[in-house]
């Protein structure tokens, strides 16, 4: 166009294909702004819509409210989320309305609109199966791929930041990865916005109990998998003990840090799926250590090996606080 050429009109309608979450609407917003500003759209007009706006509950009304919609769009994009709800069954007859309608504006108006039909990709994959006339009209495909947990992550403290609020960014990491997998959730970065909601509405209630400490920072007691409460005092560097309830109804107990101080299992071993610092386990449990009790853990060893022992709390050489293995369980 610049050096004097005529350019042909391009249909530009698209799927917009993956999982909730994955930046499909704000991708289509900055598409729109950039057809806008390139001069291929006459407006930067942006219409989001779904079945509940373009199907009607009465015969003939359906088309109504649908031509309505499209023409509220002309000139820019048309964004239709979870498209694949506008067919629902041969006997859908509102929702085939619905797409014999949007059909035949994309035919009339292909120059002056751009419609993005977005949705889960197996159930849109089905969607265009309804109707023959849909694939052979929408051109162009994207798909948006699920993010890695480091992304999720990375998303996450991005909205902190940008909110000023601080957090210990590995322990925002290792609660977040919890939560995201438990959950076998797969909305990506919508799962990291509410889990976010969550925590600042936990630290808004922490504060309204106490005005005197920092708004703006987020402590581990604010994550919405993790809430505790204190059972004790370690008897040997007399750290506090606390118990988490998680979410999925676990418990563990955990002996917090000290710089001096730190919860070991015995010299060569270690808990099973546990980290080196802490040691999990139930709140009687927990209990029972304070007692200087024996408990029953499951331990293993360096090539592997998993065994169950009775192991007790000791005061280290060292000044740590380490486990020692009373005795070994055939169990």
């Amino acid at each position: 166009m610049e050096q004097g050429f005529k350019a042909d009109d391009i249909t530009l309608h698209s799927l917009f294909l993956g999982n909730p979450g994955t930046g499909k609407t704000t991708v289509a917003r900055l598409l729109g702004n950039i057809l806008y500003h390139k001069g291929i759209t006459k407006t930067n007009s942006f219409v989001e819509t779904s079945r509940s706006d373009l199907v009607a509950g009465y015969v003939g009304q359906t088309a109504i409210k649908t031509k309505a919609i499209l023409q509220s769009a002309l000139g820019g994009i048309l964004f239709i989320d979870e498209a694949y709800t506008l067919y629902q069954g041969d006997n859908d007859s509102f929702g085939q309305e619905a797409i014999d309608t949007i059909l035949k504006f994309m035919e009339d108006y292909r120059k002056d609109i751009v419609i993005i039909f977005a949705g889960y990709t197996k159930e849109m994959n089905d969607f265009l199966q309804s109707n023959s006339g849909l694939r052979s009209r929408i051109p162009f495909t994207f798909t948006f791929e699920d993010y890695t947990m480091d992304e999720l992550v990375q998303i996450g403290l991005l909205d902190l930041h940008k909110k000023e609020y601080v957090v210990d960014e590995a322990l925002y990491k290792r609660y977040l990865s919890d939560a995201y997998t438990s959950q076998n959730d797969d909305s990506n970065g919508r799962f990291v916005r509410n889990f976010n909601e969550k925590m600042i509405l936990n630290l808004s209630v922490r504060v309204s109990k106490n005005p005197n400490v920092d708004i703006s920072q987020i402590l581990e007691e604010d994550f919405p998998n993790a809430e505790l409460h204190s059972v004790g005092n370690c008897p040997y560097c007399h750290d506090e003990i606390v118990v988490k309830h998680r979410k999925d109804g676990g418990l563990y107990y955990v002996h917090k840090m000290k710089k001096d101080c730190n919860f070991k299992l015995y010299e060569h071993m270690k808990r099973y799926k546990d980290n080196q610092d802490d040691i999990y386990v139930g709140e009687n449990e927990a209990k029972a250590l304070l007692r200087n009790e024996s408990i029953k853990a499951t331990l293993e060893s360096k090539n592997g090996t998993m065994f169950r022992a009775l192991v007790r709390v000791k005061e280290s050489p060292k000044g740590y606080c380490d486990f020692e293995i009373v005795d070994f369980l055939n169990e």
